[in-house]
């Protein structure tokens, strides 16, 4: 009897030991799992269900090469002779004796003014002898030699004061002015060409400052949406694609008459200023149609034609007006627009080109600048009420680094920082939460340009966070944007989707090369319309081929030979559904022209579909100088 007691108490015990070294081992088994997931999260910059965005270094060792940071630009110091302070010319009479060799004749100033977007005129011209008031907004100094050898030319903008200049078509708000407390202040600052890593390399001080001394955010997995400047420029501004306000390069309607966010602040009763330094690509007026009234009170492009057109005073790097860096010039303008308007609401948009356009390396000459002016408007409270955005349209798009895996994800995710004001991180933190758990999230130009929108009245747009259709294209950066989003429904094309891993393939491939041919074919297609000017391309080699799969349901599945050890684990891509897309790299000649493309294949057909642009990823300089077209300039190479 005693013997069987025992028999049940060690089965018994033996059961409680069993079972407690089951639920141990599962309960290391979970904790094993969390430590994978994170383990293999640190390799993505977003790290979704739907969306896994591969992580690089910004100085990652194998791309090293391409890579320098550029010191800062200085202009000659000695070659300026007015200057001014608040709406006064000061002249250095001395230096221009020195200048002219004797003495000076006069000095004289005219008025540069607005004809359209693409011609200008000036005043009959003021003379002076010395110091005097000025009550114009942009003037072209010039100051006669005796000797009549020498002449000095020179710029000046002054910020003057004026009433709503908006035209008669906008619906402006009845007086009086009126604001709400939470209603933000805008002020838009963008780079050409600057992905997000590579204003961790040029731009290293801006950020820190933005991410240190404002607690800005930065958003990792901001995806552009279209090829260039224009059309993702046009989605933070616009809220659409082209062909949805129903533009093509023939239109004739103005960008003004469009419904978009410049006329939305203006109706709103805010000040507004657009402000370009690149005369001869700006983006709504580069060979497009520009705008037909003032599209803002404060509107900088008559200024930046007369300073290109006028010869010896923007340098050959397009850097220096004269003594002055440019980006100084501008954005001391903009902080007199922010100075005389803190009292207003109002709205700034900025874009700069010339300092990295088409420069993987030159964005550097301005980290000081940018630093500095950001520092200089935080010191005098200018940015209290103020949602600053940080920007960029693409990162690079072309050249030997934009040929590798890390230069086509950046060429993808451009810069973007969100600095929103620091009282609303206390007021709406949850606002601020969501803001900050977006930022590993994918998301687009539609979501910033939702966001904006949303600047008028933050406190009507917190009460209604429940409304928001989290469904949508566009989702402001202050709502939640699901966990599960996917390129499809941001409406990213699947050439310019970075969620998904391409699969490599053999660029001997049968598939492959009658897709190549394909390619090639459609480009030939493409320049139908030129090809009296333009060369019949032939495929020259692959340099590239790959899978892309697009549907939306991706997971990662885990395999070890050791499931305690994490070294001997790997990860692999699962997709759950069929969708493919080749991706391939192609070379044309004549030219060697170098094409990147995203096809649906159709096997039983043998034809292709294509999915989003053909990006052209190397430069094509003066190969296309025969045509005009500005959509087919890239694929041309003239006979």
């Amino acid at each position: 009897m005693l013997h069987g007691a025992r028999k049940i108490f060690a089965a018994l015990l033996g059961g409680v030991v069993l079972t407690f070294l089951v639920y141990s081992n599962f309960g290391a088994i979970n904790t094993r799992e969390q430590e994978y997931s994170q383990h293999f999260k640190q390799h993505y910059i977003v790290f979704s269900s739907n969306c896994k965005i591969p992580k690089f270094e910004a100085f990652h060792k194998p791309e090293a090469k391409y890579f320098r940071v550029s010191k800062r630009k200085t202009c000659p110091s000695n070659i300026d002779f007015t200057h001014q302070k608040d709406n006064k010319l000061l002249v250095n009479m001395t230096g221009l004796k020195i200048f002219c060799n004797g003495t000076v004749k006069h000095c004289e100033y005219s008025d540069i003014i607005r004809v359209d977007d693409n011609h200008i005129k000036y005043s009959t011209p003021t003379k002076f002898h010395g110091d005097i008031n000025v009550t114009s907004e942009f003037i072209r100094v010039k100051c006669f030699c005796s000797n009549k050898q020498r002449l000095y030319k020179n710029f000046h903008a002054f910020m003057q004061p004026r009433n709503n200049s908006n035209s008669s078509r906008l619906k402006i708000q009845n007086s009086p002015r009126h604001y709400h407390a939470n209603m933000l202040n805008v002020v838009m600052i963008g780079v050409d060409s600057l992905s997000r890593l590579n204003s961790h390399r040029q731009l290293s001080n801006t950020r820190k400052f933005l991410l240190n001394e404002l607690h800005g955010v930065e958003l990792y997995g901001y995806n552009k949406i279209a090829d260039n400047t224009f059309f993702n420029v046009l989605a933070l501004l616009f809220g659409k694609y082209d062909y949805e306000i129903g533009w093509t390069l023939k239109s004739t309607k103005k960008f003004d008459e469009y419904d978009q966010i410049l006329n939305k602040f203006r109706q709103k009763r805010y000040k507004t200023m657009y402000i370009e330094d690149a005369s001869d690509m700006p983006v709504f007026s580069y060979v497009r149609q520009g705008f037909n009234q003032l599209p803002t009170d404060y509107y900088f492009r008559p200024m930046s034609m007369a300073i290109f057109k006028e010869s010896g005073v923007l340098s050959r790097d397009k850097m220096c007006v004269r003594g002055r860096l440019y980006q100084d010039f501008i954005f001391n303008y903009i902080y007199d627009f922010i100075k005389l308007y803190k009292s207003e609401k109002h709205f700034v948009f900025n874009f700069n080109s010339y300092p990295s356009h088409n420069l993987l390396n030159a964005a550097g000459r301005i980290d000081y600048v940018l630093r500095d002016f950001f520092a200089k408007l935080h010191s005098e409270h200018l940015l209290n009420d103020t949602l600053l955005v940080l920007f960029a349209d693409h990162g690079m798009r072309h050249g030997k680094f934009r040929e590798t895996l890390m230069g086509k994800l950046e060429e993808r995710l451009p810069m973007m920082y969100i600095v929103p004001p620091k009282w609303l991180q206390v007021k709406f933190p949850k606002l601020w939460q969501n803001l900050q758990e977006n930022s590993k999230k994918l998301t687009t130009p539609f979501d910033v340009h939702e966001m904006l929108l949303n600047a008028f009245d933050i406190d009507n747009f917190e009460r209604k966070l429940s409304e928001i259709d989290l469904n949508a294209r566009g989702i402001n950066l202050f709502a939640p944007i699901p966990e599960n989003r996917t390129c499809e429904a941001a409406t990213i094309k699947p050439h310019w989707c970075t969620c998904q891993r391409i699969e490599q393939l053999s660029i001997n491939d049968t598939t492959v090369r009658k897709i190549a041919t394909l390619i090639v074919a459609h480009l030939n297609k493409i320049l139908q319309p030129e090809k009296k000017k333009c060369a019949t391309l032939k495929l020259h080699d692959i340099k590239a081929a790959g899978i892309r799969h697009t549907n939306d349901k991706m997971m990662l599945r885990r395999t070890c030979k050791n499931h305690y050890r994490l070294e001997t684990c790997k990860m692999r891509t699962v997709h759950t559904g069929v969708g493919r897309i080749h991706h391939l790299t192609v070379t044309t000649i004549p030219g060697f022209s170098v094409f990147e493309a995203s096809v649906n294949y159709n096997t039983t057909k043998n034809s292709i579909k294509m999915e989003g642009d053909i990006s052209r990823i190397n430069l094509y300089g003066n190969q296309s100088i025969c045509i005009s077209r500005l959509d087919l300039k890239k694929y041309c190479y003239c006979k």
